[in-house]
């Protein structure tokens, strides 16, 4: 992963050996002087289209800007985006760590090309939970729900990270899909973000003597479905839990 901090330093200390000031530099490369602050303490990095008329401006290799491993990714992506656009190919493959490296200096559609890409050339690989929530902030939601659906997850409450990022057709479809545990705290963590009817869905497979802690899922039920388990807990004489319910019928 980039280290912005290092790479932030590393503008600054060139810059100030070259005896420019920020507004002098950003001249230099035609962007604000924003833009140059924001990159030397470390809130944003160059574009990658940037890099090389960066790194002659201030005398220094992308290597000593970037570090060796990162630079080597940058220019792999460059390679490709020059011989046939951003997705390269088979002589310049990206892997998914590696789109995840350049998302924060990448432009949206180019991140989203280069997922797009990868998915095509791996359609049967389960991608890494941790990679596709790096990307997430970075990527358009057609792009997203793609890796999305190609992600391995242990647990229906890793989803809830995603959740302001995915929409809300393809989360139902995933969460139902997943094949791991239901249970009441993964389903809980979700009931905001998830239809009636898939939240319904998922209340049916909790397994039997889980119900006790379902207070959190009651607000985001069905009628229908509160109704049938009111009932069964009317044959059951639980009465206990039955008040539970009761204000929500």
């Amino acid at each position: 992963m980039f280290d912005t901090m290092k790479t932030a330093g590393k503008i600054r200390e060139s810059r100030i050996a070259m005896n420019m000031t920020q507004m002098n530099l950003a001249d230099a490369m035609e962007v604000s002087f924003q833009a140059i602050s924001n990159w030397e303490r470390g809130n944003s990095m160059p574009d990658i289209a940037k890099l090389e008329q960066l790194c002659g401006i201030l005398h220094i290799s992308m290597e000593e800007l970037l570090g060796a491993d990162q630079s080597r990714t940058v220019r792999k992506v460059m390679a490709a985006e020059r011989e046939d656009g951003i997705s390269g190919n088979d002589d310049h493959p990206v892997s998914m760590d590696e789109i995840k490296d350049l998302a924060p200096i990448l432009p949206p559609d180019k991140v989203g090309a280069l997922a797009e890409e990868y998915l095509k050339q791996n359609p049967d690989e389960k991608i890494d939970f941790a990679a596709v929530m790096g990307l997430a902030p970075f990527l358009d939601k057609k792009y997203l729900d793609a890796l999305a659906r190609n992600a391995q997850i242990n647990s229906l409450y890793e989803w809830t990270g995603l959740t302001p990022f995915l929409s809300d057709k393809v989360l139902d479809e995933l969460v139902l899909a997943a094949d791991v545990e239901v249970n009441v705290p993964g389903i809980a963590a979700l009931a905001p973000f998830l239809s009636e009817e898939t939240l319904d869905k998922l209340f049916q497979q909790i397994p039997e003597g889980e119900h006790e802690n379902i207070s959190g899922l009651l607000p985001f039920l069905s009628r229908k479905t509160l109704q049938d388990y009111a009932e069964k807990l009317m044959k059951e004489n639980n009465l206990d839990a039955l008040k539970a319910v009761m204000p929500f019928l």
